[in-house]
């Protein structure tokens, strides 16, 4: 048993309650030392419990991860992965997102991307 259980079990044994039937008063001293026990086991016990939940849970994800059958690039598709996007495929992507949408976090629209390219797309082909 932890040292700070004990000392709940210790100073309630030792409470001077006032009845003078003993059965009634070893009912008063274990009901005492089983809510301090009980309100311990709460402030103790249960964080861990749901740390421990926490961690199995994160740990479930890793393993699902681990799990996956992960296909081999040939060195040719890595190479192909590294490679910069060309301005034709950054236009085919940003002609084919919608029309009317909120403005992305920068603050500007499809629209916007679109009517200005000519000026855009040196500076946006620069950010890779």
């Amino acid at each position: 048993m932890e040292y700070e259980e004990l000392e709940i079990i210790k100073s309630n044994w030792q409470c001077d309650n006032s009845s003078t039937n003993k059965i009634e008063g070893l009912s008063l001293n274990l009901t005492e030392i089983g809510k301090k026990v009980s309100a311990w086991v709460k402030k103790n016990i249960f964080p861990l419990e749901k740390e421990l939940k926490i961690a199995k849970d994160e740990l479930d994800e890793w393993n699902l991860v681990e799990d996956l059958n992960w296909k081999k690039l040939s060195n040719k598709r890595r190479r192909d992965l590294c490679k910069d996007f060309t301005e034709a495929e950054v236009w085919n992507v940003v002609n084919s997102l919608g029309m009317g949408k909120a403005p992305g976090p920068d603050g500007f629209n499809t629209e916007f991307c679109i009517r200005y390219w000519s000026i855009l797309k040196d500076y946006i082909q620069s950010l890779q």
